[in-house]
């Protein structure tokens, strides 16, 4: 079994959620999460041609592969690089279905979690 690693040090301040890819609809176009919290996320195999402090609207939200929660949260990319196709975004407000849809993707990343430790244990 892989063993996880969590950074202490490290200045964000939500915790970020890498192993439970999150897709993300952002002008009609989607896109699964490198990693996601409830600042923002990090999506790769992005070829659009947002730039740094443009703002942006996320419209869907909800766990790779699944259904999207359809969602209206305002956003600021905070970097991008066009040669890694790399786009990272912080989230500017998250309304209500928004925040929803994080809770049942913490729910289940959170089953996950405690699933891997008891299975560790035995």
């Amino acid at each position: 079994m892989e063993s996880r690693r969590y950074v202490l040090n490290e200045r964000r301040r939500h915790l970020r959620v890498e192993d439970l890819p999150m897709s993300i609809s952002v002008d009609g176009e989607t896109y699964d999460s490198v990693n996601w919290s409830l600042g923002g996320f990090m999506v790769e195999e992005y070829d659009g041609n947002l730039t740094p402090g443009a703002l942006l609207s996320v419209q869907g939200m909800g766990q790779a592969g699944g259904a999207l929660e359809q969602v209206e949260v305002l956003a600021r990319v905070a970097w991008s690089d066009a040669s890694q196709k790399q786009l990272a975004v912080n989230f500017l407000d998250l309304d209500e279905r928004a925040f929803e849809a994080f809770q049942v993707m913490m729910d289940c990343w959170v089953d996950r979690l405690s699933k891997d430790i008891v299975a560790s244990h035995c």
